[in-house]
């Protein structure tokens, strides 16, 4: 029988080649896995930390809106509080009128009774008596101004001549108000001339009391002009009539 030949140098060293790869193969593959651990770690340790500062924040907006509601509560409580004094210093007010007679003051201005105002007929006129016993002159646009514009037209001149005449007859000496009103309407056209309803408003009432002062109707001391804009509305500005009854001068002769 023929003996099992020994392997050659060749197979020997081919052997050992195949061995070392799958040693190496191993190595990288064990690299591998433990990088993509380690990265997946990395990964996982920002995402608890951004999880951790996104609960601070949460707690933090949360102690701000407890603080919010509270200072709301607050405000809310001296809302009330401030309307039942004022409430209770009109009383007294109401209460000491009477008295002024007897301490040597001025008696109020008496009210004006319907239609003995002086101003009753006149075209886009009307009067109303205000709560402290002023008197409320108001002015239709129409009458008085064009679309934008605050130079008055000549027949509202003639209308705040007419209501001079009566001023320096019945209201001697009285302090005047001239109060300019617009609707919510932006403005457009003169918007160069006037960029908002509170220029508007208020160069018309400058116009009207500059006729009245130059007609010698009121004294320049005496008188003021306010600009109210489309902050004091009569009407609702959802129609075209709102629109026009909130387009006003009020002239307020106080008591």
């Amino acid at each position: 029988m023929g003996g099992v030949g020994m392997p050659g140098t060749g197979s020997v060293l081919a052997a050992s080649r195949c061995v070392r790869a799958i040693a190496v193969g191993g190595c990288v593959v064990a690299l591998l896995s433990g990088c993509t651990v380690a990265s997946m770690q990395r990964k996982l340790d920002r995402a608890e930390e951004r999880i951790q500062t996104l609960q601070r924040d949460r707690d933090k907006l949360e102690n701000r809106l407890l603080v919010a509601t509270g200072e709301q509560r607050a405000i809310e409580q001296s809302y009330k509080e401030l309307q039942v004094r004022a409430a209770d210093l009109q009383s007294r007010l109401r209460a000491a009128q009477p008295a002024t007679a007897d301490s040597g003051l001025a008696a109020p201005t008496p009210a004006i009774a319907p239609g003995e105002s002086g101003f009753e007929g006149l075209e886009g006129v009307q009067v109303s008596q205000g709560i402290g016993g002023d008197l409320h002159v108001t002015l239709e646009q129409r009458v008085l101004f064009a679309s934008g514009s605050a130079s008055v037209k000549s027949d509202g001149m003639k209308v705040l001549a007419a209501i001079s005449s009566v001023l320096k007859e019945k209201y001697p000496k009285r302090l005047i108000r001239v109060e300019g009103h617009t609707d919510n309407e932006p403005v457009k056209r003169v918007k160069d001339q006037f960029p908002t309803n509170w220029e508007l408003s208020g160069a018309r009432a400058c116009a009207v009391l500059r006729a009245l002062v130059e007609a010698n109707a009121v004294e320049p001391a005496s008188c003021s002009a306010v600009a109210h804009g489309a902050e004091r509305p009569v009407q609702p500005n959802d129609t075209k009539e709102g629109r026009g009854a909130n387009r006003r001068v009020e002239i307020v002769i106080l008591p």
